[in-house]
């Protein structure tokens, strides 16, 4: 039994670590490479090149593509990525980061069914949890941002 709870401990530690801080690979932070939906229906699978990172969400059985994340502003790498839970269920949340304006985090919010994204917000400073952006929180550093342009 003990041995059974370590086991179980290290894995949730070791998965842990790799959603919030996401992978050391040639000196930057690289997203977790897939991220399932808590009632495991959906997986979103890091795809792309360098600077052009992002996460493609598929129906787990038929593997059916629902959508693709996008930055904000073209060439860069998604850092954390998201799937709701409760009242957001329906949803995924995709974190960037920017350096112009100041430092700071935009997440994305795509919906599942229709794939489009349809909220932002940003973030000062670098965040890399993107469920964040399901939070109800309400804090200075925290503003309503824009999606992409299509």
């Amino acid at each position: 039994m003990l041995i059974r709870s370590l086991s179980l401990l290290q894995s949730l530690l070791t998965n842990s670590f790799l959603l919030i801080v996401g992978v050391m690979a040639a000196g930057s932070v690289v997203a977790q490479p897939v991220v399932a939906s808590a009632d495991q229906r959906y997986m979103a699978q890091l795809t792309g090149l360098e600077n052009n990172r992002h996460y493609i969400v598929r129906v787990r059985e038929g593997g059916v593509t629902v959508l693709t994340t996008r930055a904000k502003y073209p060439e860069n790498d998604v850092k954390s990525g998201a799937f709701g839970t409760g009242r957001y269920h329906d949803r995924f949340a995709a974190a960037y980061h920017y350096a112009h304006g100041g430092n700071h985090t935009w997440i994305g919010v795509w919906n599942l069914t229709t794939g489009t994204c349809e909220s932002a917000i940003r973030i000062a400073g670098f965040e890399y949890n993107a469920a964040r952006a399901f939070a109800r929180e309400s804090s200075p550093d925290r503003q309503p941002d824009s999606c992409p342009k299509p």
